[in-house]
């Protein structure tokens, strides 16, 4: 049984889904998908265990995080291409440094962040269980965005997050150029 199971937060359109299917085909055939959909993840029914509900992604990420049963999670946004070997590195990272709460990558120009992104994040799955308690309220405008937010969490924690020198592709900006 693979280590890693892929966790999938869903409300997008299904264009940009089929598309990131395609792109992460590999992963999802080697991999336990599990997709909390509120729209469009009806299309990974074929390989993912599916769970549909109208919910908020903060909502759907911990409901999700309840059927992992690996020992890592991978939380991946839907509109996320990740390059080859980034699970495969930072699984190896996790096994040998205990410090390590967690892997994250930036994106791609022109959607690089300021800080690493929490939809590409691989997680101790125990820690992430422990953790997780992010969510939008009516007034926060995103700051703390939940990456910021878990990536403060797990230093208190006293753990850290590392990255590796690749970057994911924001699928959104590429899907606008494409069309």
């Amino acid at each position: 049984m693979p280590d890693l199971t892929i966790l999938i937060p869903c409300f997008e359109e299904d264009q940009l889904i089929e598309w990131a299917i395609k792109e992460n085909e590999n992963l999802f055939l080697n991999y336990p998908v599990i997709v909390v959909n509120k729209k469009g993840g009806d299309l990974f029914n074929m390989f993912a265990l599916v769970f549909n509900q109208n919910t908020s992604f903060w909502f759907a990420r911990r409901f999700g995080l309840e059927f992992v049963k690996t020992k890592y999670v991978l939380c991946l946004d839907v509109d996320t291409i990740l390059p080859p070997q980034y699970i495969e590195d930072a699984l190896c990272i996790l096994e040998s440094k205990p410090e390590v709460g967690a892997i994250a990558l930036n994106y791609a120009e022109p959607y690089k962040q300021s800080h690493l992104a929490f939809g590409t994040s691989i997680w101790r799955t125990e820690l992430l269980k422990e953790l997780y308690d992010w969510r939008l309220t009516f007034n926060q405008q995103f700051k703390p965005c939940e990456c910021e937010y878990m990536w403060s969490k797990l230093e208190k924690k006293g753990m850290k997050v590392e990255t590796l020198p690749l970057e994911a592709i924001h699928l959104k900006g590429h899907l606008l150029r494409v069309l």
